[in-house]
C-alpha cells in the first residue's frame, strides 16, 4: 500500500525532502505504522530523514545511512573553521557534508 501524497509525488519531475526531527516521539503503534508506510512506498526523488534517539520497530531499507553521535561529532579543526565563518557559508559546507548521504536516519 502506497501513501496518496507519495504517489503523487512520484509523478512529478521536483524531488521531495521530508524530515521528522523527534521522530522518537512518535511512539504508538499508529505513528510507526504511519512512518513505516512513508518508507516502503519510497520512490527515486522522495528522501525521507528521521531525526530520533532510538527507532528499532521500523524495517529500514539497505541503502539506509544510519548515523550515531560518534559520526556527527565535529573535530576540534572542523569546529574552529566553521566558527571562524558566515552563517550563510557555514550552512553551505554542511548541506554539502549531508547532501551525499541521503536518506539517512541520525541517532543520537
Amino acid at each position: 500500500m502506497r501513501c496518496c501524497a507519495l504517489k503523487k509525488s512520484a509523478q512529478s519531475p521536483a524531488p521531495l525532502l521530508l524530515v521528522l526531527d523527534d521522530a522518537h516521539a512518535a511512539a504508538s503503534p499508529e505513528s510507526s505504522a504511519l512512518i513505516q508506510l512513508l518508507i516502503d512506498g519510497a520512490h527515486d526523488r522522495f528522501r525521507l530523514i528521521l531525526v530520533a534517539r532510538s527507532l528499532h520497530t521500523l524495517s529500514l531499507p539497505a541503502n539506509s545511512l544510519v548515523l550515531d553521535a560518534a559520526d556527527l561529532r565535529l573535530t576540534p579543526a572542523t569546529a574552529a573553521m566553521l566558527t571562524n565563518l558566515p552563517a550563510a557559508e557555514c550552512l553551505h559546507l554542511l548541506r554539502q557534508a549531508v547532501t551525499p548521504f541521503l536518506p539517512l536516519r541520525v541517532k543520537y
